[in-house]
């Protein structure tokens, strides 16, 4: 987090507002808008020096550095934010 006029690693920020979000996942559904659990927001998202990003309390979107190369980057849904057949899609859909 941006403290002052530098990051700080390993300090997780508090965010009632923060989301996720998917234009389309793997079976095809999207877009979504995940939001954070009300009783999760105190672990929103946390940047670490190992890691590039972290969001939830579970790890549950963990981006690792140099993504592009390899396959230590995942995700695990349900914990601090709604998973995407739980939250409310940002596009209605057509009828």
């Amino acid at each position: 987090m941006l403290r002052g006029d530098r990051l700080e690693y390993g300090v997780w920020k508090s965010s009632t507002d923060t989301f996720i979000f998917s234009l389309k996942d793997h079976a095809g559904v999207g877009p979504v808008k995940m939001p954070v659990k009300s009783d999760q927001t105190d672990h929103a998202v946390q940047h670490n020096s190992s890691y590039c990003s972290i969001f939830g309390g579970g790890n549950e979107l963990c981006v690792e550095s140099n993504a592009n190369s390899n396959t230590s980057s995942h995700c695990r849904f349900g914990n601090t934010y709604y998973i995407s057949f739980q939250a409310m899609p940002v596009i209605p859909t057509p009828s």
